[in-house]
């Protein structure tokens, strides 16, 4: 009778092994299978982004290369043109009721160049991005007062201001000021081959260079490798991902304060993107030498942390300092929150 049994009990012990290994096969293909990119329009589970300014009529100058959106209660775009030196044209629109005036300024001004450092001396100046470019936004009182943000493409530079008779006017308004500042493109500004990453889980999304970078993200968030698409798997190797964005950063901390004050401090910059407020975090190394050469001090050297608070959560955008300065900048801008 007992070795009647034998040989079923070999085969349910094989068996139970086989669905065993299966299981552990397909737990670890869920928990290490990336979020897909949803880059392709043709996938229709991606997620619909409201575009808050899809109504707004478009201004476009082709002289100097840019466009702007604007609300369609705004009066249309009144023009002042300066042909003396230096060479400047006047842009702006307004509502009346409450007195609110958009303003764009372009001019081949030399003096104005270098101004954001100046300006963010200011308690109450801020960098922003501005159609791919870093420049920076400041609060004015004047005989009014105004959100002024400057910005330079090639020999131009740019006044972008929003103009309230009082304070409180203002402030109300500085969510439309942001809007306003996100449908301000260059219109020279190419950037081919670039891909669109969106993370519906986490809500956002964000355009990087397919010639430059891998995506290989997952359940965690947006990880860009480097080396071109199509040239390299996603097995980590020796390297170290070149940018990244995800809500659970768990070794944030150390880039956000020193943890080694005689090796390196940790600079606090405030930032503005997607219309969410932020501080970027770097490091500025005092020595590598003695107890100072150690990891810790190596990692803060290498990486930039950029901290956003949205819908109550903390999205964390963290890149290399060897990405080139404008590519940073052209991803930064592209980033949005879907809600």
């Amino acid at each position: 009778m007992q070795k009647g049994f034998a040989l079923p009990l070999a085969l349910a012990g094989l068996l139970l092994t086989i669905l065993v290994a299966a299981g552990g096969y397909f737990f670890y293909q869920s928990k290490t299978k990336p979020v897909q990119n949803t880059s392709n329009p043709q996938d229709s589970t991606q997620p619909q982004i409201k575009d808050e300014t899809a109504n707004w009529k478009t201004y476009t100058n082709s002289e100097y290369k840019y466009s702007f959106k604007y609300p369609p209660e705004y009066s249309d775009p009144q023009i002042v043109l300066d042909n003396e030196s230096p060479k400047f044209l006047h842009i702006w629109i307004k509502r009346t009721n409450p007195y609110i005036e958009l303003a764009v300024i372009s001019s081949m001004d030399d003096q104005k160049n270098d101004n954001c450092g100046e300006l963010l001396n200011g308690s109450e100046g801020k960098e922003v991005i501005i159609a791919g470019i870093k420049g920076c936004k400041v609060f004015r009182n004047d005989s009014t007062f105004s959100y002024e943000a400057l910005v330079k493409n090639n020999q131009y530079h740019f006044s972008v201001t929003v103009t309230a008779l009082d304070k409180v006017a203002l402030e109300d308004n500085a969510e439309l000021f942001d809007k306003f500042l996100s449908t301000f493109k260059f219109l020279d500004d190419k950037t081919p081959n670039w891909k669109t990453y969106t993370n519906p889980q986490e809500k956002y999304s964000m355009d990087y260079p397919a010639f430059l970078f891998t995506d290989c993200s997952g359940d965690d968030g947006f990880f860009l490798m480097e080396g071109a698409e199509g040239t390299r798997d996603c097995g980590l190797g020796e390297e170290f991902t070149q940018f990244f964005v995800t809500t659970d950063f768990s070794s944030s901390n150390s880039y956000q304060k020193s943890d080694y004050e005689e090796c390196y401090s940790v600079e606090k910059e405030p930032m503005i993107i997607s219309g969410a407020s932020g501080f970027k975090y770097s490091a500025v190394i005092k020595s590598k030498t003695g107890e100072c050469g150690n990891q810790t001090v190596a990692y803060a050297d290498v990486g930039t942390n950029i901290v956003l608070k949205h819908n109550n959560k903390d999205y964390h955008l963290y890149y290399y300092k060897n990405v080139e300065t404008k590519i940073v900048e052209k991803m930064l801008a592209s980033f949005k929150f879907l809600e």
